[in-house]
Order: C-alpha cells, then sequence, then structure tokens
C-alpha cells in the first residue's frame, strides 16, 4: 500500500507540473494569477489538473496508514512544482515586458 501511495503521489506531481506547463504554454504574453483563472485555459490543462490533483489524493489516502493525518501535507507538496511553473512563468513575462 505504501509502495502505491508514493507512487500516486510522484504521477499526481508529474501531472500537476505538466498541467501548470500547458497552461504556461498556452498564455505566453499573460501573467498567471494566484486567485483567479488565467486568459487562456485549454481544456488538456483542466484535465491534466483534475487527474493530478485525484493521484494526490488517492496517493495521500494510500500513505495515510504510514503518516496519518500529517499525508494530507503531502498533497501540497505535489503542488510545488505548479507554484514553481507558476513563478517562473510570470517573471519571465514581467522581465520581457520591462525589455520591450
Amino acid at each position: 500500500m505504501v509502495a502505491g501511495g508514493v507512487v500516486l503521489m510522484l504521477a499526481g506531481a508529474v501531472v500537476l507540473t505538466s498541467s501548470a506547463l500547458a497552461l504556461s504554454r498556452a498564455n505566453p504574453t499573460a501573467v498567471l494569477p494566484r486567485w483567479s483563472n488565467p486568459p487562456r485555459q485549454p481544456v488538456r490543462a483542466r484535465l491534466l489538473r483534475g487527474a493530478g490533483a485525484g493521484l494526490a489524493v488517492y496517493g495521500s489516502i494510500l500513505l495515510s496508514s504510514l503518516f496519518g493525518y500529517w499525508s494530507v501535507g503531502l498533497i501540497a507538496v505535489a503542488f510545488a512544482g505548479v507554484l514553481g511553473v507558476h513563478g517562473q512563468h510570470n517573471r519571465q513575462v514581467r522581465t520581457a515586458c520591462r525589455t520591450e
């Protein structure tokens, strides 16, 4: 059970990060907002985000026997890649706007 939970958490993190990359590619010149929807949100990005979140939650459930209530924090760790991609994208967009 624990090995399956780890695999699902890693798969969820990868799928969530690829969702953020798809969203970043769909909005090359727009800053991605933190708490609202971006100007363009492709269906692929939404499907990947839903699948990745589902994998992360299911992996967290499988790991709850090992970590207890702390397994919920693993879901936040799975979303860390999304924050990194969004931060890098917004930094690049703002830098490009300053140089033009």
